[in-house]
């Protein structure tokens, strides 16, 4: 057993140290990944195969490590000759360096270089959808349980002169404890005060769901968002609570996107509260069904108790237990999380997907690299536009899909949308199953289990749109 401990530092001065204890079993590599900043700790893990996280708040939660587009690339190369994957040379200074060719489509590339006497790799250089090039360089390695880990990982990222540096502090081989790999407890961050089941204070409509949560007395409007890892609130509004940001940085999500963490006192909604919560800061304050919403409501609220949206009756309600596995009146559907976002395998046109449950998004939408496998079977419908959070109104294309499954759902005939270009597509999935789906259903999520249960309306989607 060995225990390895880094210390992260950005340009900002930001820290945060991470204990990491790794054993090697007869088939798995068991290890337990503890990382606190600012006090807020977090963890993830893996046990026997089986891969959990800790949110900053407390929940312990399954979790699936999905490889992103990139790593799945190159795993086909490995299986048979693929020209998306290439060694290109040597570099021609030194140190001298392999460097491979990673480019699952023109619109995203991957460069590694890996020293030509170890092959180890020494740097990688991605570009995403949005134009961001990420890089990092890694070097002084050591070996843990037959791996080589690198000692220095340097971070850069084209959106911002911010840069990262992962240093390792401590390599030692300790007597072997199964305690230090074990899963932490859970803790619900949000405490029932009043008995379940009990119906939300929300706004329901076909765009989405709504919900008001009280601060400091005030009441506030969030957006229930199955696809946000986080609770996450408007950056204003958190100033204006007195919190403190930390742990800065920047993504890509059709367009720019500044993003921190603050700890908020308290959090009322309905029967539960939270105290002393750990949420995602970012610019969100927007005009939707007709009051201002100031952030979105996901995993940490979504995955305390299991909770039930209708859209037909325009209820969200928290529930006690989810239903019996054996209750045939609702069809349970296989929904892994993916760091802390549910997850759900389907098949369009016969081509198999992964696509984020995403209550937050009113569209369905496919990533580019999948509509061209299946472009001669789609019905194409006409131009419209779409907006993820980084605000940017994005061209892009709807069409039909006549055949589309996921588990024992028949989703097809599917409305599915295609942004030109690929902006705000993410690299280890491949799209969003929005509320244009997700409103012909009753649903209740229970994440704790990486499961939803489903039950289609008798109604029609149009007929439910008219009522909205």
């Amino acid at each position: 057993m060995y225990h390895l401990r880094f210390r992260t530092k950005t340009s900002e001065g930001d820290v945060a140290v991470s204990d990491s204890y790794e054993t090697r079993g007869n088939e798995t590599l068991d290890y337990r990944l503890v990382s606190t900043t600012r006090g807020i700790r977090s963890e993830r893990g893996e046990i026997a195969g089986w891969s959990w996280l800790q949110t900053p708040n407390g929940l312990v939660l399954p979790d699936t490590r999905l490889p992103n587009v990139f790593d799945r690339t190159l795993a086909a190369a490995t299986r048979h000759p693929d020209p998306r994957v290439r060694m290109l040379g040597v570099t021609r200074t030194a140190p001298l360096q392999y460097v491979l060719q990673i480019e699952p489509n023109r619109r995203i590339r991957q460069l590694r270089y890996f020293d030509v006497d170890s092959f180890l790799l020494r740097e990688a250089v991605s570009d995403d959808y949005d134009g961001a090039v990420t890089t990092q360089r890694f070097s002084a390695y050591v070996p843990v349980c037959g791996n080589p880990v690198p000692k220095y990982v340097a971070r850069s990222n084209s959106l911002s002169p911010e840069t990262s540096d992962i240093t390792m502090l401590k390599h030692e081989r300790i007597p072997p404890d199964r305690r230090l790999v074990a899963v932490p407890q859970s803790r619900t961050p949000f405490v029932t005060e009043y008995p379940l089941p009990r119906t939300l204070n929300s706004l329901v409509s076909e765009s989405g769901v709504l919900i008001r949560v009280d601060i400091k007395g005030m009441p506030y409007w969030l957006k229930l968002d199955s696809g946000s890892s986080t609770i996450a609130l408007d950056r204003d509004l958190v100033r204006r609570l007195g919190g403190r940001e930390f742990a800065k940085g920047v993504m890509t999500k059709g367009g720019r996107v500044e993003f921190s963490s603050a700890v908020i006192p308290r959090l009322d909604i309905g029967p539960v509260y939270a105290t002393n919560v750990d949420v995602g800061v970012l610019d969100e304050d927007e005009l939707q069904q007709g009051v201002e919403v100031v952030g979105f409501l996901g995993c940490d609220f979504i995955a305390s108790r299991p909770l039930a949206v209708d859209f037909l009756n325009q209820t969200v309600t928290l529930v006690a237990a989810p239903p019996a596995a054996t209750d045939r009146s609702w069809t349970v559907v296989s929904t892994p999380l993916r760091s802390c976002t549910p997850t759900i395998r389907a098949r369009i046109e016969n081509e198999p997907v992964t696509l984020a449950l995403d209550l937050g998004a009113s569209k369905t939408t496919l990533n580019e690299d999948v509509y061209e496998r299946i472009a001669d079977k789609l019905h194409e419908l006409g131009a419209t536009q779409i907006r993820f959070i980084g605000r940017v109104t994005l061209d892009a294309m709807q069409y039909v899909a006549p055949h589309a499954t996921a588990g024992d759902l028949q989703l097809g005939p599917l409305l599915v949308t295609v942004v030109s270009g690929g902006r705000g597509q993410n690299l280890d999935d491949d799209g969003i199953l929005g509320t244009n789906v997700l409103r012909n259903y009753r649903i209740i999520f229970d994440y704790a289990h990486g499961r939803t249960f489903v039950r289609r309306y008798a109604v029609t989607a149009s007929a439910l749109s008219g009522r909205n």
